[in-house]
């Protein structure tokens, strides 16, 4: 999971983004993480792609703590990360990929700030950021104001040129 997360904030933060955070903790193993109080932490070693078994009492700026989940053994807790951090509410901010158990539940529980991971949304944001897409809304929001301003007109070249609006208008939704 660690190289996962790696990525994808390395291509939207850049590839120190791990300055930009106290601390960071990958494979939290939901809900455990924030349900178990026993399940020690362990830190996550980039040169050799696997955890460290040393005990960790304390938590340091730059280093990758890892949830180990080796069959049945499960690690890391909240409680940990709270009680070695010292930190409450939103001094933590929080990124999860799923918009209920990972966003809403540790706000309302934790009063954590979250950040959303949400693949879907890159389709949306692409589509949102066409230069085409922008100009067809301002024609659109043109239109609409066009066709407001001119409904009640009553001759028979405007009633035409509204027809065409309308239309135009129509095209322009369903497109």
């Amino acid at each position: 999971m660690y190289r996962k997360s790696d990525r994808g904030m390395s291509y939207v933060v850049g590839d120190d983004w791990r300055e930009f955070f106290d601390v960071v903790v990958v494979q939290a193993r939901k809900p455990r993480f924030f349900t178990d109080e026993s399940r020690p932490m362990r830190i996550y070693d980039e040169g050799s792609q696997t955890h460290v078994w040393d005990r960790v009492t304390r938590l340091n700026k730059g280093t990758i703590y890892y949830e180990l989940s080796l069959g049945m053994w499960r690690e890391g807790t909240v409680k940990q990360l709270l009680d070695m951090t010292g930190w409450s509410g939103e001094q933590v901010l929080y990124f999860g990929d799923h918009p209920y158990s990972d966003l809403a539940d540790v706000t309302l529980e934790h009063g954590w700030r979250t950040g959303a991971i949400i693949s879907e949304l890159a389709h949306e944001i692409n589509t949102l950021n066409n230069p085409q897409l922008k100009l067809d809304l301002n024609w659109l929001q043109m239109l609409t104001q066009l066709i407001e301003d001119y409904q009640d007109t009553d001759n028979t070249e405007s009633n035409e040129v509204l027809a065409k609006w309308l239309e135009e208008r129509d095209d322009l939704r369903y497109a």
